[in-house]
């Protein structure tokens, strides 16, 4: 956001006569994060591991790490390939998920979508959508309850109870 400030005053006598003040500080906000991206990128540093790799000591693979035993990547990390099952359960639930998601009223879907899905705060969402925040988290929570509900015989527990969060 500091950038954001810093780019508009320094481009501010370069402002085009035709543009918003909010669309021009929009589209540099815009360029500002893309820039951030490819620096990211740029810097990142790619790491080869082998699966015979063994475990520094401190990276606990899950809770039931034990230091004294001699444990390599192969050991804790999951099969890549998924079984047909798997795989066919998986694309299931999407399938599922998509239906019901499309169920929902716009406002809810869209809300939800860039809620949960694109990690979006309440108010970068009303922004985006031009609705009041509190309309926002209303729709957000009208559409997670709408699919809890879509979901829950899927995850009942045995006593018929929803499992505790």
């Amino acid at each position: 956001m500091d950038e954001v400030a810093l780019r508009a005053i320094r481009r501010l006598p370069r402002l085009p006569q035709r543009a918003t003040l909010r669309g021009w500080l929009r589209l540099l906000a815009l360029r500002a994060i893309e820039d951030h991206i490819r620096r990211l990128q740029a810097t990142r540093k790619s790491v080869a591991l082998s699966l015979e790799m063994p475990l520094r000591s401190g990276q606990r693979a899950d809770v039931y790490y034990q230091p004294d035993l001699a444990l390599s990547w192969a050991d804790v990390l999951p099969a890549t390939t998924p079984t047909p099952e798997d795989a066919l359960l998986l694309q299931e639930t999407q399938d599922e998920l998509e239906r019901a998601l499309n169920s929902l009223p716009p406002e809810q879907r869209l809300a939800f979508v860039l809620r949960a899905i694109e990690g979006l705060g309440y108010a970068e969402i009303a922004a985006v959508t031009h609705q009041p925040r509190e309309a926002v988290k209303q729709a957000y929570h009208a559409a997670r309850e709408a699919l809890r509900q879509t979901f829950a015989d899927r995850f009942l527990a045995t006593d018929g109870a929803l499992p505790a969060r």
